[in-house]
């Protein structure tokens, strides 16, 4: 989920105007909404507090990232459209013995 998605998301849950979570999370309102717009990134810290201010709290889980960039390409292979394999041709001629 990308952090503007998070800003967002803290925005609609909390009730709260813009400008009172701004207000209660020691920031202005322009800052928030760039925040939300996606045109600035919050750090953690700054994230956390915004969360707090919407009575949320921001958990964060460490995983070893090639893990995810595994799973990442699993799942956009999974958007392309399968086919059979072309059957393998017949070669029993070339592997006739006319000896026997």
């Amino acid at each position: 989920m990308r952090t503007s998605q998070i800003v967002t998301d803290l925005i609609e849950r909390s009730g709260l105007s813009k400008a009172e979570l701004a207000r209660r999370a020691g920031i202005s309102r322009a800052l928030l909404h760039g925040y939300a717009c996606g045109n600035t990134e919050p750090s953690l810290p700054q994230l956390q507090r915004i969360a707090s201010a919407a009575g949320h709290r921001i958990d964060v889980t460490l995983r070893p990232a090639r893990a995810d960039e595994f799973i990442a390409v699993l799942d956009f292979g999974s958007l392309f459209p399968t086919r059979e394999p072309d059957p393998l041709p017949d070669m029993r001629h070339v592997w006739r013995s006319d000896a026997a």
